[in-house]
């Protein structure tokens, strides 16, 4: 059940990211991806990758922090 919450709160902070950062194409370029691969992330059983997750920590500033897009990781 652990897996299925965290998963969850993944989604939703990534939500806030590209909310953050002004959309999903934004985000996208920022990061140098196609915006399926964000959507990927979303809707799909597709975790962020790391090298991403740590990208996204520095766009938002630190307000999306890396160890809680990927827990599994740190």
């Amino acid at each position: 059940m652990r897996k299925k919450i965290e998963d969850k709160t993944n989604k939703v902070l990534l939500s806030k990211a590209i909310v953050l950062l002004g959309g999903v194409v934004v985000l996208s370029e920022e990061l140098g991806i196609h915006h399926t691969n964000i959507s990927k992330w979303l809707h799909a059983d597709v975790e962020v990758p790391i090298k991403h997750a740590i990208k996204i920590e520095k766009l938002t500033k630190g307000k999306i922090k890396a160890k809680d897009l990927r827990p599994d990781i740190f």
